[in-house]
Order: structure tokens, then C-alpha cells, then sequence
């Protein structure tokens, strides 16, 4: 077993973590939705989270070329699993059948703060791995990249702090919009994936 392999176990189980946590909030929400009305804003953020971590998954196979592990190395892959894991706490936490969530509306402002400034910190630490890897990769990325990560960055920090209601609706469509068309179309594009070249000859 190569190093990368061995290194990336913890980090797929904790993904694997998250994704068990998301999907079953949202298998929950499905199943009980007669009697407890989904937030359909809350259920988006479900939606952007799975997606979120579909994408770390894969973001992380770029590092399978690093020659050179060490134990800090190790630790910072951990960081962003660790972080979406428990933004899928926050976002569906274990039932509690003593005070069971009876309005994932209210429940979801109530908990706002924490949810937005954990995904705020997602992006930074975008930034800062994408540099790892090395200047000329973070350049290739163009300069969409780092405006995208700031501007995340922000309306996280202002979704954190306003309970404005239509701001919370324009931003989760907005994000899944985006995360699906923009950032799918850079992963193909930048790996040697089933149909990249003809993504690549346009």
C-alpha cells in the first residue's frame, strides 16, 4: 500500500461519516414529512452539504502524486473532513426523543450561526490546501477561484448573523446552482476523467 493510500482511510471514513449523517437526515425529513413539515431551505443545505463532501472526496485524489508525508500533512487532511462531519451534526443532530424538533424552520435560525460560520471556515482552508499543492496548481486554477472562495466566505459570515428569510433563500439556490454547475465542470475539466478532453477541445 502507497502512502497516500494508507494516509487517505481516515480521511474517507470521516467523509463516509458525513455522508451516512446526511443522507439519512434527509431519508429522515422524507419519511416524516407528514407529520414534521420539512424547512425546504433546510433541506437544501442537506442537499449542498452531500454535494460539498462528494467534492472533498474527490478533491483529495490530487494529492495522491505528494511524494513527501508527514505527520502535519496527515492532520490537514483530516481538518475539512472533520469540519463537514460536523456541520451534518449541526444541520440534522442525533433525535432526541425527550424534545424531539418539532419546526426544522425554527430550528434552523436558531442554529444559524453555528451552521454558516463552520461552512465559512470551509473556504480559507480551500484556499490554503489548493497553495499546498503548490503555487503553479493554485494559478491554474484561474482567478475565478479565489473570488469564488471570498465570496462564499462573506455571505457565510452574513448568513451566520441575518435571519432575513429571503437571503437565506437566494443563497442555498444560488450555492447549489453554482457548486453543481461551476465547480462539476472544473473537476472534469482538471482531471483525466471519462470525457474530459472534449470538455477540454471547447
Amino acid at each position: 500500500m502507497d502512502p497516500f493510500s494508507y494516509i487517505i482511510v481516515l480521511t474517507s471514513i470521516i467523509l463516509g461519516l458525513g455522508v451516512t449523517r446526511t443522507v439519512g437526515g434527509l431519508a429522515h425529513l422524507l419519511q416524516m414529512r407528514k407529520r414534521r413539515r420539512p424547512y425546504w431551505v433546510h433541506t437544501l443545505w442537506l442537499v449542498n452539504l452531500l454535494v460539498l463532501i462528494a467534492l472533498m472526496w474527490f478533491i483529495a485524489y490530487r494529492w495522491r502524486t505528494n511524494e513527501h508525508w508527514t505527520f502535519f500533512l496527515f492532520a490537514w487532511l483530516l481538518i475539512t473532513p472533520t469540519m463537514l462531519y460536523l456541520i451534518s451534526s449541526l444541520l440534522f443532530p442525533d433525535p432526541d426523543e425527550a424534545e424531539p424538533i418539532a419546526d426544522w424552520e425554527t430550528y434552523f435560525f436558531e442554529h444559524r450561526r453555528e451552521i454558516f460560520l463552520l461552512f465559512a471556515v470551509l473556504f480559507p482552508i480551500d484556499l490554503i490546501d489548493t497553495a499546498l499543492k503548490g503555487w503553479q496548481h493554485f494559478r491554474e486554477q484561474g482567478l475565478l477561484y479565489p473570488a469564488t472562495m471570498l465570496t462564499w466566505l462573506v455571505l457565510c459570515i452574513v448568513a451566520a448573523f441575518t435571519g432575513r428569510k429571503t437571503f437565506h433563500a437566494a443563497f442555498v439556490v444560488i450555492f447549489l446552482i453554482w457548486n453543481l454547475a461551476f465547480a462539476g465542470m472544473m473537476l472534469i475539466t482538471a482531471q483525466d476523467a471519462l470525457g474530459s478532453k472534449l470538455f477540454r477541445a471547447q
